[in-house]
């Protein structure tokens, strides 16, 4: 026997990812896990209707199509969660793949600026003593010149 107060339950969930300007993903999925400022929100079709404040944090989903799990990494925002619906107003929001190209780039920038710094070093030991005595010649002048007169 079938309440007749009791809503159906929805065929499907629905994402809508959304910033600003441009909307990141819309599709129907099969769970969706939000980063709240309260914790992670795991949510399927049939929640109860919420609104959730966002926390930074990776916003997982999985597409209904069966497709991989796929996620987006959030700062901040809010996520409205309904029954058949969820969607996610994001202040900002980045795809973890290209945070982890920008990482990759900023660590071949910073190998390739050591290794021009290391070929400019001199290799012979004899070289690499005169340079270092001249070194400290200097900041022993430097640091002479600190000296209160009389010192």
């Amino acid at each position: 026997m079938s309440d007749e107060h009791t809503p159906a339950l929805p065929d499907a969930l629905r994402l809508e990812v959304l910033t600003l300007g441009q909307v990141v993903y819309a599709g129907e999925v099969a769970h969706v896990e939000i980063p709240g400022q309260a914790g992670h929100l795991g949510v399927l079709r049939g929640h109860t209707p919420m609104l959730v404040q966002l926390a930074p944090g990776a916003l997982r989903y999985q597409p209904l199509d069966g497709g991989e799990e796929q996620s987006v990494r959030l700062y901040g925002g809010f996520a409205e969660i309904g029954p058949g619906l969820v969607r996610v107003l994001a202040d900002r929001i980045s795809r973890e793949e290209d945070d982890e190209q920008e990482r990759m780039a900023r660590a071949r920038e910073r190998a390739e600026a050591s290794l021009q710094e290391s070929e400019n070093l001199p290799s012979d030991p004899q070289a690499v003593k005169a340079r270092l005595d001249a070194e400290l010649l200097r900041f022993f002048i430097a640091a002479k010149d600190l000296l209160p007169p009389g010192r």
